[in-house]
């Protein structure tokens, strides 16, 4: 299989990287990164969080990875077979440079830009993403922060197609689930929320690769919101809950 792996730089994407690879070792894979998520923050605990996650200035993983798991650093890529894109928009030269290649699938984790209906009608099979929140109540950016800060007892990500231009509103294909614990991190929580996610993807490209299809289930829009990146306001009351790193 062809496909092209869109990721964002960091420390998350680190470790959904190393698995697919690891997992599937003798397809086509691409990469494209981006380097940040929506705009820039304007609060210093914020912005500390994002450095943190770019930085790998944690070891979060450790504590809930099973033994024999290793980080995959990004500067070893380089150093194997995989073709990492160096364009400056998926949507123009992206574009021109990879609808010649026969893509069967498009995997977004974390990623920076929004696809344009040209580039999602490249791949065979078409794209997928893993959003960090249940959906379609957590729609946007950080939305495990904001399911916790709402009180959830239960976050999770959720595998869903990406059929338009519409921020996480495609069909869904499956979702994971993780009892919050406050004596975690934010951080440690969206760690466990890629573990198991990644999963997900894995089932996935194996069905694709088997012949077995995807079931997904359209998204019940009375039930949707969107987020954005929270205000001072929002994260003083978050730290009463639980710590950010």
């Amino acid at each position: 299989m062809k496909i092209l792996l869109c990721l964002n730089y960091d420390i998350y994407c680190d470790f959904v990287l190393k698995e697919i690879l690891q997992e599937f070792q003798n397809f086509d894979f691409k990469i494209y990164f981006s380097k940040k998520v929506g705009r820039t923050p304007n609060c210093d605990e914020l912005l500390n969080l994002i450095k943190c996650e770019s930085d790998g200035a944690f070891n979060e993983f450790e504590n809930i990875q099973e033994s024999g798991r290793n980080f995959f650093t990004y500067n070893k890529l380089s150093k194997k077979r995989y073709e990492i894109l160096g364009f400056g928009n998926i949507n123009k030269d992206g574009y021109e440079q990879l609808k010649n290649n026969n893509l069967d699938l498009i995997i977004s984790v974390r990623f920076g830009q929004i696809f344009q209906q040209p580039v999602i009608d490249l791949p065979k099979f078409g794209v997928i993403n893993l959003h960090s929140g249940l959906l379609p109540k957590y729609r946007g950016i950080m939305a495990s922060f904001w399911a916790i800060l709402k009180g959830e007892t239960t976050i999770g990500s959720t595998l869903h197609y990406i059929l338009n231009q519409g921020i996480d509103t495609g069909d869904i294909i499956e979702k994971s689930y993780i009892r919050v614990d406050y004596s975690k991190s934010l951080t440690w929580h969206i760690s466990k929320i890629y573990v198991d996610g990644v999963l997900m993807i894995i089932r996935s490209i194996n069905n694709i690769s088997n012949n077995y299809g995807i079931k997904s289930i359209k998204q019940q829009e009375f039930q949707a919101r969107y987020f954005s990146y929270p205000g001072q306001n929002e994260i003083n009351r978050f730290l009463k809950k639980m710590a950010l790193v």
